[in-house]
């Protein structure tokens, strides 16, 4: 059973970004994130953070991946 955790690590495939362009420009847009290593994000939510907050999040995030196709 794989512990219960507030951290999420991203892995970074995709050839036109890597953990800093995907942390600056999440940044800009109100979400802090962390470059773990040079293809890998770490996201942490924190017990402020409701359910729209990580949703919003996700949405940053997500539009960040596609603007990258």
């Amino acid at each position: 059973v794989a512990p219960e955790t507030n951290i999420v690590m991203i892995d970074v495939d995709h050839p036109a970004l890597d953990a800093d362009a995907i942390v600056r420009r999440a940044r800009e847009q109100g979400v802090l994130l962390t470059a773990f290593t040079p293809r890998r994000v770490r996201a942490i939510t924190h017990l402020d953070i409701d359910d729209a907050g990580i949703a919003r999040a996700c949405d940053v995030l997500a539009a960040i991946l596609a603007s990258a196709d």
